[in-house]
Order: structure tokens, then C-alpha cells, then sequence
């Protein structure tokens, strides 16, 4: 057979409910609360997915930031364990490099972490705002 036939146990009524329930057309107050639940913008949806993505690097951001910081502090803190076997003066033109690529290091992990505070900041308050627009968005969203 070719063509499928109308079988007669509502297939067809089925398919037309769903199509419009789909559409919101139907005037069933079940099927209509179902359609309003079910009917979020699905770019809004992917606007909230790119934020959190976006969260989710700056987070990675602090945690690099945390680890340029943690470096610095174990150079320096290796230096002052060990400096009985050395006198400064001796190795003055080793340590001052030393000492100011250390400080490089904690400025750019200052800086860093910094920066990706406030972006967080920014985007939480961005999806605040989504959810406050979209109140069928924010059922879902803590």
C-alpha cells in the first residue's frame, strides 16, 4: 500500500490536538497550561546556555589566576627556607630578576582574578534579569 489509511482509533485526532497544542489553539485549560509551560522562547534558553558558558570560563579564569598566584609565594617561601645556605649579596643579581617577575606574577593574578569577579558579577546579574522577564524561566532556575 502506497498510502496509509485512517486506521479509526484516532491517530489523526491525536496528530490535531498535538499540532494545536503546538500552536496554542486548543481551549482545553489542561492542554493550555501545558502549552504555556512548554512554549519558552528556545533563544532565550540558548541566550541563558552562552551566559553560563561564559561563567563557567570565568570561573576557569580564577582558578588560573589562583594557581600564577600560588607560584610566587612557593619561589619566595623556598627562597627564605634555604637562605641560611646563601648570603643575598652574593646572589643579588639572581634575586632581583626574581623578585620582579615574582611581583609580574601577582599583579597579572591580582589582575585576573579581579576581572573575572566582575564578570561574574555582571553575568549573574544578566541572568536576574532574564528571569525576571521570562517568570516561566525562572520556575526552573534557582
Amino acid at each position: 500500500m502506497l498510502f496509509r489509511q485512517n486506521r479509526g482509533d484516532g491517530s489523526k485526532n491525536r496528530r490535531l490536538r498535538f499540532l494545536h497544542r503546538m500552536k496554542g489553539m486548543d481551549n482545553n485549560p489542561r492542554t493550555t497550561d501545558q502549552a504555556n509551560t512548554d512554549s519558552i522562547n528556545p533563544i532565550i534558553i540558548n541566550e541563558v546556555q552562552m551566559i553560563l558558558a561564559e561563567k563557567r570560563t570565568s570561573l576557569a579564569v580564577t582558578r588560573t589566576a589562583i594557581a600564577i598566584l600560588a607560584v610566587p609565594l612557593s619561589i619566595m617561601g623556598l627562597l627564605i627556607a634555604t637562605s641560611k645556605y646563601y648570603d643575598v649579596l652574593n646572589v643579588l643579581y639572581i634575586l632581583l630578576p626574581l623578585i620582579g617577575l615574582s611581583s609580574m606574577l601577582i599583579l597579572l593574578g591580582t589582575y585576573m582574578i579581579i576581572r573575572s569577579i566582575l564578570s561574574l558579577r555582571h553575568q549573574d546579574q544578566y541572568i536576574k534579569e532574564i528571569k525576571r522577564q521570562n517568570t516561566q524561566l525562572g520556575k526552573f532556575m534557582d
